[in-house]
């Protein structure tokens, strides 16, 4: 990740991006997914940034959710990456905080890109339905 010592107005961001995103983030290969939901700080800090996310919910349902995509592993979800795309996510999310505590963008973007990046971070965690039982109770889920 690239990153400025003063603010950028928003097209000089623009520009700084690889993927034609407002921001430049990085990524990690799949093998270090396995590695990551080993971590218990890895999956406290997901479900911070989940529950975020998802305002609506209260925190012990999404834990429940982080529960059970972290049980379905590295290949969880419809295409196999949910877990790896919420760990992603949850650090570019941390990123950006800590763009904003620095004052190194405008707030304006700053604030659309989070708005973007927790939007998708619900279309992750919306696979935890493929991994609901008959009769769980997680009713919830249809809110997220």
């Amino acid at each position: 990740m690239r990153l400025h010592a003063q603010p950028l107005g928003r097209s000089a961001l623009r520009a700084m991006a690889d993927d034609g995103g407002t921001f430049a983030f990085g990524s990690f290969e799949d093998t270090d997914t396995a590695r990551k939901l080993q971590d218990p700080s890895v999956k406290a800090r997901v479900t911070r940034a989940l529950c975020d996310a998802c305002d609506n919910l209260r925190p012990a349902e999404v834990a429940l959710v982080i529960d059970v995509l972290w049980a379905a592993g590295a290949n969880a979800g419809r295409e196999g990456v949910s877990n790896k795309r919420l760990i992603q996510l949850t650090e570019q999310i941390e990123q950006l905080e800590g763009m904003a505590a620095r004052g190194e963008a405008d707030p304006y973007a700053l604030g659309d890109e989070a708005r973007t990046i927790r939007s998708r971070m619900r279309m992750y965690a919306r696979d935890v339905k493929d991994y609901v039982k008959e009769g769980e109770e997680m009713n919830f889920v249809d809110f997220i």
